[in-house]
């Protein structure tokens, strides 16, 4: 229960914060934010069963304490992932709101080179694709066992679309394997103008942190590193040109795609950019289907379905 997680907050933080829930669209967790101190807090409650089908707590947990000394990471002050909630800094608005995507290129070109460049043979941290394949297979197949016949009808075109997301897995170009976001988007970043975060929450050893104190001016932070892993670096490439209209020739630049030559580029990355909006129209079935609202937002992705259908068969 959500209102569980904000009293064990309260009680890290030795304090009763008020916290108010935030608009958090398409996501499944609840986000929420107060103030302690004089510092901005943002308290994530995470989501619980299938909505998470892509998430290791684990593997998160662990991610981000790898990158935490990274200027673009979320600053944590606790992430208590067992109990199902992380505290961290408030990061600024959203670059989703702020209009800022021209100005933005370079810093993100830069944070995305940096993931490049990070890399473990930690099976733990590795993104295991087959898996979460068939994890959507095994969600549809239960699904269908209940459901109406248009429901039905729709998962059944769901299910010919991730088979067929998962024969083009096999043709995306292999690179080196490293740190890849998996969901990089403008409603995951946030930017802040000026505003210095000072660390007065505890450190996940338990410590005060009153003397660390870090800047952000400025400074651009990339959220939300439930699907992070070690994997393909074709996903996020193809959301920054997606999202970000950046280049092939500025992909080009970035440490995996070096030495890939132009039409080698424009090919992964028009893969890569039609299994990821595959997958982003997947996630988004297992939603409806998992919430039990009905037929209506399901049949209205069939439209978009057949258009990825057609569009991956030609």
């Amino acid at each position: 229960m959500p209102e569980l997680a904000l009293s064990f907050a309260n009680q890290y933080l030795e304090t009763e914060v008020v916290w108010h829930r935030l608009s958090t669209g398409d996501t499944s967790n609840r986000l929420y934010r107060g103030a302690c101190l004089d510092q901005q807090l943002v308290l994530r409650v995470n989501s619980p069963g299938l909505a998470g089908l892509a998430v290791d707590r684990v593997r998160e947990a662990r991610l981000l304490e790898w990158i935490q000394h990274q200027p673009w990471a979320p600053q944590l002050l606790r992430n208590d992932w067992e109990r199902g909630w992380c505290l961290m800094s408030d990061a600024g608005k959203s670059i989703f709101d702020e209009d800022l995507h021209g100005d933005l290129r370079k810093p993100l070109l830069s944070i995305v080179a940096d993931l490049q460049r990070f890399y473990s043979a930690d099976p733990a941290l590795v993104c295991d694709y087959q898996l979460l394949w068939e994890r959507y297979r095994l969600i549809y197949a239960h699904c269908c066992k209940s459901a109406p016949r248009s429901t039905v009808k729709a998962i059944e075109l769901f299910r010919e679309l991730l088979e067929l997301s998962w024969e083009k897995m096999q043709l995306l170009p292999k690179t080196v394997p490293c740190l890849v976001h998996h969901n990089l988007h403008p409603k995951n970043l946030c930017f802040n103008k000026g505003k210095e975060f000072n660390n007065r929450g505890r450190s996940n050893n338990g410590k005060r942190a009153n003397n660390e104190r870090r800047s952000n001016k400025g400074q651009l932070t990339l959220l939300d590193w439930e699907h992070a892993g070690i994997g393909s670096a074709w996903f996020d490439v193809a959301s920054l040109r997606r999202h970000f209209s950046l280049t092939s020739g500025q992909i080009g630049t970035l440490p995996a795609f070096r030495d890939y030559s132009s039409l080698q580029l424009l090919e992964g990355l028009a893969l890569a950019d039609w299994i990821n909006a595959s997958l982003d129209l997947l996630w988004l079935s297992v939603k409806e289907l998992q919430q039990d609202n009905g037929t209506g937002k399901l049949l209205a992705m069939v439209a978009n379905t057949v258009r990825l259908l057609e569009e991956g068969q030609r």
